[in-house]
């Protein structure tokens, strides 16, 4: 029903791009801020601009796409680790010569805000989004959430998937909101 909570997924990083302008509003970041600022043991950090994170113009590759990532995308991991797994990959172009679905943007975006604007990102969407536009059932993912829709697969029968972990998506798949939350959003927007 309309109270039914659900992991937006990808939508959560329409969320991560507001709050991304939000801290540029506050002058914290700007479109040209480099990713070495914050995080220079990415690869090719010192040429990769928060507007790169943001357009997914940036080459870095997308650690959803690790062979491995189904057998770790269940479990809670550290932000070290998951940083760990992003500069652990070789990118996958030179930045601002091509356009990827990278993943990896807004999880970097994510760790990004926190330590800009200085507090996690479950309180940056709680403090810029939610609560100026009343979304009572929109907030970062947690655990044993009540009335949450789950995800199943079938392979002869439906079995319950394995959810991803919410500490691995951050910005880029882990918020949780209703249908009605996400319209309130939309035209907050």
């Amino acid at each position: 029903d309309s109270k039914t909570l659900y992991q937006i997924g990808s939508i959560s990083k329409t969320f991560t791009a507001v709050l991304v302008f939000k801290a540029i509003e506050e002058k914290k970041l700007t479109l040209d801020t480099k990713l070495s600022t914050f995080f220079p043991s990415v690869e090719n950090s010192e040429k990769i601009t928060i507007k790169n994170l943001l357009n997914h113009s940036s080459g870095i590759y997308n650690l959803t796409d690790d062979p491995s990532y189904l057998t770790w995308h269940s479990r809670e991991i550290s932000q070290q680790e998951l940083l760990g797994k992003i500069t652990g990959a070789e990118n996958q172009f030179e930045p601002r010569t091509k356009f990827s679905y990278s993943n990896s943007n807004y999880v970097l975006l994510s760790m990004i805000l926190e330590k800009a604007l200085g507090m996690p990102y479950s309180r940056l969407l709680d403090k810029y989004i939610s609560e100026p536009l009343q979304l009572k059932n929109t907030s970062f993912g947690k655990e044993n959430l009540k009335n949450i829709a789950h995800s199943y697969t079938f392979s002869g029968t439906w079995k319950l998937h394995p959810e991803t972990h919410y500490s691995i998506p951050l910005g880029a798949g882990g918020i949780v909101s209703t249908a009605p939350d996400l319209l309130l959003f939309i035209d907050g927007l």
